[in-house]
């Protein structure tokens, strides 16, 4: 292997890394989303609950 290839290599291995750290963090990003839908729906449910009584 000469030194070209190693690196190109080292730089595919390090966008690859990178590629996964924004899936990963886009991931973390829609489940923070998603919660926070959930908390809302929760708290509008509650407060129909609470004009309606």
């Amino acid at each position: 292997m000469n030194t070209a290839e190693m690196i190109q290599t080292v730089l595919g291995l390090i966008a690859v890394g990178g590629i996964g750290g924004v899936w990963f963090r886009l991931g973390s990003l829609t489940a923070k989303t998603d919660g926070l839908e959930r908390r809302v729906t929760r708290l509008e449910e509650h407060q129909r609950r609470s004009v309606i009584a």
